[in-house]
């Protein structure tokens, strides 16, 4: 969720968004500690005072580190310099991960946990309980109806979560366990919500009512005086154990302000330290301690962060951490933009290869900086730095450094590189890969992808060429798109079937980007061979069609597709049919497994049910989709209410064509935006217009070619509390 926090709307916004926070009532402080995750529900600390949360889906296991940035469900991280984020700490999941987590329902997961969604967690630390459960962290997990135990031991610079085998189980289908702690004499308490519902799907019954239970070992007891069930945490001493040590560091440092999620707080004071932060990194032994002294970086002010980020640096053995290099780089990232010359210095000496290829990364966009990494550091992470920079972009300017460094490395990011650089020996290798029928597969659509970021002036004829060559055609569609010629609409159209099943929804997203080709997709729409099947058109399709307002085309898309009903008297009119059609009685008779095959049609490339689908809108899983009404008005209505994630932007391209879909990032040169189909990267220099519409990237008429038992059909599906099974093959 999102808290607010004083400064202007945007700040207010991305204040906190999921993750943990903390609030100090006499100093009136409001800190998020940690960004990301997806609904953390319960917490504790274990006896040397290291915080652990658990998170209720996805990856459960979690270490406080601040400043850290963790993984989310979905979305990008606000901050442009947090390229990648961190992972739980479980070294398991408590579902199967290779398929929906739906699959591990009822049962069906009881061998790795139960399932994946926890709520409420403890680390035992009393002795009224067996001494093998001391220390042990304990979560409830909800589809499974059980604890599941985790062993935390250290892993490199934090810890890992081991999975124990599971306890207090019930086969009582009303449990929800919603938080587990220890009590005053010892033993274990377990809040239970009692009721078959979950997530957003509820039953509303016994709202008020709910169980407590207590587990004991033996006999139980009144203690006579509070349990001290806690031994106290370790003084905080810098010259004493790791732990002594770590606590001391954020004692003394804990009224510094820490960096937001997007970075440095503005105009902040910083409190002089009582220790010199560098020094320490510099001489200390203990990895955990340097953890701490990481998360230190985001509480200084950026001049001093070089100093200790290099000391940091200079432990070698650090460079394969899995939590040490993402809080350097998080520490230190703001200085791509206030002091891109001292990320160039730490770059010269670091030999830690996420590290390296992120400094690249940031510097790679100002030439100056660049020139300068080159000049110290040309190492295969920086070229890798480099290329994740770039994507996206036709030309760059070529450093002064270049011709050295290409002549040196032997990293097949060279030839990539040096045809944005406009190296036209480079240019020619690349053509004749993509082109070589002998050549892997993969090596030669990696080439063709070059090829069409640099454009050629022979590019059509080699896109044309491939175009009939299967795994490589796709790739040839993107690159011929670049081309306002509508005789290639009309060969685009009439050899649609030739893809791939999986692949002509992009086609037809092809198409639909401009007019003339556009009117070659309608006038292929029919029942014969070669034609395209009125089915395969989409609402969407049809939206964007209608969007180039050719009277003429859309009256042709009317007659062999269909009427878009868009007024608000329509969608009233609409809502009342489908109602009346759709009784108790008729959605008995639906066939939910053809529901299945229809949602996964209709509706799956743009929202997750059951832990499958595309993430253009919002999941489905625990909506109110058990709600006819709530149903039909949100299909037949989408854009009435849209959340700000989900607004959709109109793209024009000053090639002609118009491209739709969500932003799901974009920097000074680049737009990233997320279609039905796919992500694509597109250069700012290249855009005519950007609009973002206040209407849903879900259009109206998502029903309009399906035949009325369709409509019932999905309609249960999406009703239907469980996930079906697909239709039987013979």
């Amino acid at each position: 969720g999102r808290v607010g926090a004083p400064g202007t709307p945007d700040e207010r916004r991305i204040a906190i968004e999921g993750g943990i926070w903390r609030y100090h009532p006499e100093r009136k402080i409001f800190e998020v500690l940690v960004h990301g995750t997806t609904n953390p529900w319960g917490h504790d600390w274990d006896e040397n005072g290291e915080l652990f949360f658990i998170n209720t889906v996805n990856g459960h296991l979690w270490h406080v580190m601040p400043g850290a940035h963790f993984k989310e469900s979905f979305g990008t991280d606000p901050n442009p310099f947090v390229y990648e984020r961190m992972d739980t700490i479980a070294d398991h999941f408590h579902f199967d991960t290779s398929g929906g987590w739906q699959a591990s329902r009822d049962g069906n997961a009881n061998s790795l946990g139960g399932g994946h969604a926890h709520i409420g967690m403890m680390i035992y630390q009393a002795d009224q309980w067996p001494q093998v459960y001391r220390g042990k962290l304990f979560t409830l997990n909800m589809h499974g109806r059980r604890a599941n135990v985790e062993r935390l031991e250290r892993n490199g610079s934090g810890y890992v979560g081991r999975h124990e085998p599971d306890v207090f189980l019930s086969d009582d289908p009303w449990f929800r366990g919603i938080e587990i702690s220890t009590g005053p004499d010892g033993s274990g308490f377990i809040l239970d919500w009692s009721d078959t519902g979950e997530c957003h799907e509820h039953t509303g019954v016994h709202r008020t009512s709910g169980r407590i239970f207590r587990i004991s070992y033996g006999e139980a007891t009144k203690p006579e005086k509070p349990f001290a069930w806690r031994k106290p945490w370790p003084e905080a001493d810098l010259s004493g154990d790791e732990h002594q040590r770590a606590l001391a560091i954020r004692e003394l440092v804990q009224f510094s302000p820490l960096d937001t999620i997007i970075g440095p707080q503005p105009g902040v004071q910083y409190p002089v330290l009582a220790f010199d932060p560098a020094k320490m990194a510099a001489e200390e032994k203990s990895a955990f301690v340097r953890l701490n002294l990481a998360s230190v970086l985001q509480r200084l002010p950026l001049a001093q962060r070089p100093a200790l980020a290099a000391a940091l640096l200079s432990h070698k053995d650090d460079a394969h951490d899995p939590f040490l290099p993402y809080l350097v780089w998080y520490g230190v990232s703001p200085l791509a933009k206030h002091d891109p010359a001292a990320l160039v210095q730490l770059a010269k000496d670091c030999t830690w290869p996420q590290v390296t290829r992120w400094l690249a990364r940031s510097l790679a966009m100002q030439p100056a900086a660049l020139d300068a990494l080159l000049a110290v550091n040309h190492s295969d992470e920086v070229l890798e730095g480099m290329s994740e920079a770039f994507k996206g972009l036709r030309k760059v300017p070529k450093p002064t450094n270049w011709d050295t460094v290409a002549a040196a490395s032997k990293s097949p990011r060279v030839r990539e590189i040096s045809v944005l650089f406009g190296d036209g020996r480079a240019l020619d290798d690349v053509k004749a890969i993509a082109l070589d029928d002998k050549a892997d597969l993969p090596a030669r659509e990696a080439a063709l992808r070059t090829l069409i970021e640099a454009r050629p002036p022979d590019l059509r004829t080699i896109c044309e060429q491939l175009l009939d060559t299967r795994t490589l055609n796709m790739t040839a569609v993107r690159g011929l798109v670049l081309f306002d010629d509508p005789a290639i609409g009309s060969r685009l159209a009439k050899s649609y079937r030739k893809f791939y099943p999986a692949e002509r929804p992009a086609v037809l997203d092809t198409l639909v980007s401009r007019p003339a080709w556009a009117a070659a997709l309608v006038a292929n729409v029919g029942d014969g061979p070669g034609k395209i099947a009125r089915s395969d058109i989409t609402a969407f399709h049809a939206r964007q069609i209608h969007a180039f307002r050719d009277d003429a085309l859309s009256k042709q898309l009317t007659e062999v597709w269909g009427e878009l009903r868009e007024s608000a008297a329509d969608k009233k009119q609409l809502i009342e049919k489908l109602k009346a059609n759709l009784t108790p009685e008729a959605l008995a008779k639906a066939d939910l497994s053809q529901g299945r095959v229809l949602y996964t049609a209709v509706c799956s490339a743009c929202h997750v049910m059951y832990g499958q689908g595309g993430k253009i809108g919002p999941d489905l899983t625990g909506s109110g989709r058990a709600n006819l009404d709530y149903l039909l008005e949100n299909i037949a209505d989408p854009s009435g209410v849209v959340s700000a994630d989900y607004r959709m932007s109109l793209i024009t391209m000053k090639d002609g064509r118009i491209l739709t879909g969500v932003v799901s990032g974009q920097n000074e040169r680049t737009v990233t935006l997320r279609t039905l189909t796919d992500t694509q990267t597109l250069d700012r220099a290249e855009i005519a217009k950007q609009e973002v519409s206040p209407m849903s990237m879900m259009p109206e008429g998502l029903l309009l070619a399906l035949q009325p038992e369709q409509i019932r059909d999905l309609i249960a599906y999406l009703m239907h509390p469980t996930q079906v099974p697909l239709p039987k093959t013979n």
